[in-house]
């Protein structure tokens, strides 16, 4: 199945070629490889232009699932097992308040609200039109839908679209630039760790863009390690992630320049994981949420990066 890869000749968002190699990687040594696909040897390289470092590689649409499915086994796992469910509940409680209105959540925020890698809705949390990009099994789509907004999800991976309907949410199967939303438009649109994931990461900001109402925002969680800790992701997941943000400053300038987006607010998670999430390990689990906590309180080994855009224009 060689045909799911690709050749990225340049950088997704300036189509600017690099000679800077920070990485190589052959596809069944990464943590997450399916054996089932093409061995491919994979390079990374950095765009100081644009703050990202990016794969020299693309995987096909359809393939997808197919590369996610070491992680679906853990995440499907998890989702269903007693720590979620305690998960869910404290989120519910924090989410419902948007974050700058929110003592508690700002206090949370020194360390445990960042463990649990949580976009923040800085302005408005009910009442309103929500795009959830890239729902997987719907948690935040779920929360939010309860909170009286309405609610509007999309997956790549079928089998998820279906979970997802099942909790009564109206979620859209294929790409958000290949989904027509009949002239809709919304509130907040939520991306959380799947802007990173797709293809065409230029062409997606536009569609946010253009769906994301005048005043509204958009809440995105991504890899943000800087140029090390780039690395570490690369050799976990290649070629799932088409970009890791190395230079915050240097990103965000460049989605205001070319894209008319200006960050709002941000916050660095810090923690790369080690403790694995395994059916047997409980504790394990446990653990790698105590390394997150510890890793956020002391601030080392970054991880990433909670942001909100709002139009340039609008103040």
């Amino acid at each position: 199945m060689s045909s799911v890869f690709s050749i990225r000749e340049a950088c997704p968002f300036c189509d600017s070629s690099s000679d800077e190699r920070i990485g190589t990687v052959l596809y069944h040594d990464t943590a997450e490889a399916n054996r089932s696909l093409a061995n491919i040897r994979g390079e990374l390289f950095l765009c100081r232009e644009c703050g990202v470092a990016y794969p020299s590689h693309v995987y096909d649409i359809v393939a997808f699932a197919s590369l996610y499915e070491e992680s679906f086994k853990k995440l499907n796992y998890f989702n269903d097992s007693f720590l979620q469910n305690c998960r869910l509940a404290l989120l519910k409680g924090i989410l419902a308040t948007p974050y700058m209105d929110s003592l508690r959540a700002r206090f949370l925020d020194f360390s445990t609200l960042r463990a649990f890698q949580t976009p923040i809705l800085l302005k408005r949390t009910k009442g309103i039109d929500i795009l959830d990009i890239g729902c997987g099994f719907g948690e935040f789509s779920s929360i939010y839908s309860k909170m009286n907004n309405r609610v509007v999800a999309t997956e790549v991976i079928q089998s998820l679209v279906q979970i997802v309907k099942d909790l009564g949410i109206d979620c859209r199967f294929g790409e958000l630039e290949g989904i027509d939303f009949e002239e809709a438009t919304f509130d907040t649109i939520l991306l959380r760790a799947s802007y990173y994931r797709t293809r065409r990461p230029k062409e997606t900001m536009r569609k946010l863009r253009d769906l994301l109402r005048s005043d509204g925002e958009i809440a995105l969680l991504d890899p943000c390690p800087g140029r090390e800790g780039a690395c570490y992701f690369f050799e976990k997941q290649f070629p799932q992630g088409q970009f890791y943000i190395t230079d915050r400053d240097t990103y965000f300038g460049m989605l205001e320049e070319r894209f008319g987006m200006r960050a709002a607010f941000s916050r660095q998670i810090y923690g790369r994981p080690i403790a694995p999430l395994r059916q047997i390990r409980l504790l394990g689990n446990i653990f790698g949420f105590c390394e997150l906590v510890s890793a956020n309180l002391f601030r080392y080994k970054p991880y990433m990066l909670s942001y909100n855009l709002v139009k340039r224009d609008v103040e």
